[in-house]
Order: C-alpha cells, then structure tokens, then sequence
C-alpha cells in the first residue's frame, strides 16, 4: 500500500512537471513567433 501511494504521488508530479515545460515551451514559441513576425500582432 505504501508503495503504490508513493507511485501515485510520484505520477502527480511527473504530471505537473510534463505539463509546466509543455507551457514554458509553448510561450517560448508564442514569443519567438511574435518577435519573428512583428506585424501580424498589430491585426488584435
């Protein structure tokens, strides 16, 4: 039982931490394409 409490604490954070870098990289993208193609942010 205590075992598969640390494996599901364990899955949590994996989780936490794949979804994190998967934000950080998406901004890192939004901010690379803006700075890339400065005029199509002037259309919002």
């Amino acid at each position: 039982f205590q075992s598969l409490l640390v494996a599901g604490v364990l899955y949590n954070l994996f989780e936490f931490f794949v979804s994190t870098i998967q934000a950080y990289i998406f901004s890192l993208l939004l901010t690379l394409y803006m700075e890339e193609h400065p005029y199509s942010s002037s259309l919002y």
